[in-house]
């Protein structure tokens, strides 16, 4: 997985699937996890259930991929979950809804590519 550099790890999920890494003590946080598609969910399946409590302002499909995003509890949240030949991998970043401007930037350097150096 690709991120900048200045995010901390912090640990591991509850469910031990994943990570959770920080910026700025908990301002940003950035979770990634994986799961194994044990339901045998298609990608829009997977989408309607990751988004069924959530409110949703911003989503995208495609044969790979979904990303929702949208605001929750004074925070502006990004989603993106794509299929894996066993299930899922997904990534969550989150910030404070009054700094959007400020963190926006930090999606889009965020992807499960390896950095070709």
């Amino acid at each position: 997985m690709d991120y900048p550099a200045v995010f901390e790890k912090f640990g591991s999920s509850k469910a031990e699937d994943g990570q959770i890494f920080y910026i700025d003590g908990g301002k940003i946080e950035l979770l990634v996890w994986g799961s194994v598609n044990g339901q045998n969910r298609t990608l829009q399946q997977e989408k309607e259930y990751i988004s069924q409590k959530r409110k949703v302002e911003y989503q995208t499909i495609n044969d790979k991929f979904f990303v929702i995003s949208g605001f929750e509890n004074g925070k502006v949240y990004y989603l993106r979950t794509e299929k894996t030949p066993t299930g899922f991998r997904s990534f969550e970043i989150r910030y404070p809804k009054e700094e959007k401007e400020k963190y926006d930037k930090f999606v889009e350097k965020i992807n499960f590519q390896e950095d070709k150096k």
